[in-house]
């Protein structure tokens, strides 16, 4: 009994240091992340963007977040969707009959989300001058070859 009540207490404690060591920080959709920042950073010093660039290319990137975020919710929502018939549903067949139109629509909406990256992308690109472009290439060959070194 005693061994029991122990365990039980340890639990408890584990649980309890568990949940409050690791709290969930809602984010602030407003404040730039350490990684946006260092992009931002590293743009500045080599692009030299002007002041009416800079203007242009937060609001590109506002609009960016914006759409993405619609879209990612409704992607979490079909994905929650499709749990939940698997978890539910008891005939396989069924659930499958049920899902297969959400993973349709899912398809879809990455598709979207994709074509939202590209015209982001797209319109950063076009807000730049042909030096600033071709330096942008340089940063963007810099980091895919940082990558592919670190992955090899």
């Amino acid at each position: 009994m005693k061994k029991k009540i122990f365990y039980l207490i340890a639990l408890i404690f584990f649980i309890t240091n568990t949940l409050y060591a690791n709290p969930v920080v809602q984010k602030n959709p407003d404040t730039k992340t350490q990684r946006q920042q260092k992009i931002d950073r590293i743009l500045d010093e080599r692009l030299h963007l002007t002041e009416d660039q800079k203007v242009k290319l937060e609001e590109n990137r506002k609009q960016y977040r914006e759409e993405m975020a619609k879209t990612i919710q409704q992607m979490e929502f079909l994905r929650k969707r499709i749990k939940h018939i698997y978890l539910t549903e008891t005939n396989k067949l069924e659930a499958n009959f049920k899902v297969t139109p959400l993973k349709i629509e899912l398809a879809l909406l990455k598709q979207e989300a994709n074509r939202i990256r590209l015209q982001s992308r797209k319109n950063f690109e076009n807000t730049l001058n042909e030096s600033q472009r071709t330096e942008f290439q340089k940063i963007k060959d810099e980091l895919h070859n940082k990558k592919s070194s670190i992955k090899n």
